[in-house]
């Protein structure tokens, strides 16, 4: 909160105030130009719940420790410096990096880095399939909004590669993250995607109950304080919710599918009893 604003708050965004008391910004988006889909005002994405308001003009590299395939998440750096032109609320972005103005073609734009434990440079990327092999990542777009934000692989939105394939090039964005991306290439082992995977295929429900029990992972290593490998921090309360929320809504998916399906009594009982089992967030396959 910053300063009073007659008998309410205000609230200092940086490029917008918005004032709670009429429930609205004092001026449009200064990126509204760019997406015209959504109102002048909006906030977030028109998405209040589920995400924030980011500026969305970053050129990211994300660094990462890997070790006999684990990833540790090191730094964050961001190439972009985000400056105000001339005229009210002319946004204008510079590369830090030349001083220069940078390209729309170069923002919200992200690349990966690899180090071993020593701090040596890998020269290693991810490809499509989510292997590391040799060579440098390019710069990708960030896509870090599925269901929920700064997320990648948390819902049915997640990168794809230009035939429409998976694109797990990206790096989860936190330990739910992590389990949704597993979660996902277990559906790719059955041939199974999106929503008719999840709610319509038995084929599935290993997968299922394998993400249920990465979550129950996560909910218990929140209440340890552990730390969260994919950001460098204890697992945050966001985190938590993530999880909570998706072992609650996958725990109600397999028992509807398990009993459309014809399985008996007992087999829902043991599928039941197996989903309140936990499971490291690591990358080998359920199935």
């Amino acid at each position: 909160m910053n300063g009073d604003w007659g008998d309410g708050r205000h609230y200092d965004y940086g490029f917008r105030i918005y004032n709670p008391a009429i429930g609205k910004f004092l001026s449009v988006d200064p990126l509204t130009k760019d997406y015209p889909w959504y109102t002048p005002y909006q906030f977030a994405g028109n998405k209040p719940i589920w995400a924030i308001d980011l500026d969305g003009l970053e050129e990211l590299i994300l660094q990462y420790r890997l070790v006999n395939g684990s990833v540790t998440f090191l730094k964050k750096i961001n190439h972009a410096e985000i400056k105000l032109g001339p005229g009210s609320f002319n946004v204008q972005v510079y590369d830090k990096r030349t001083g220069e103005l940078m390209s729309n073609d170069d923002r919200n734009k992200v690349q990966y880095q690899y180090f071993t434990q020593e701090g040596q440079r890998l020269d290693i990327r991810k490809d499509f399939n989510g292997d590391y092999v040799e060579g440098e990542n390019e710069l990708m777009d960030i896509h870090d909004n599925n269901w929920f934000s700064n997320s990648i692989y948390i819902g049915p939105n997640n990168p794809t590669t230009p035939d429409g394939g998976d694109d797990y090039r990206r790096e989860p964005q936190d330990l739910s993250d992590a389990g949704a991306y597993r979660h996902d290439q277990d559906y790719g082992l059955v041939g199974a995607s999106g929503r008719d995977g999840a709610l319509k295929q038995t084929s599935t429900i290993p997968a299922d109950i394998a993400l249920v029990q990465r979550s129950n992972k996560i909910i218990e290593m929140y209440n340890e304080k552990a730390i969260d490998p994919y950001t460098g921090e204890a697992i945050s309360e966001k985190t938590y919710q993530r999880a909570k929320r998706v072992a609650y809504g996958f725990k109600k998916i397999v028992n509807r599918k398990a009993k459309k399906a014809g399985y008996s009594k007992e087999e829902r009982e043991n599928i039941s009893s197996q989903m309140e089992e936990t499971r490291d967030v690591d990358f080998t396959p359920s199935q």
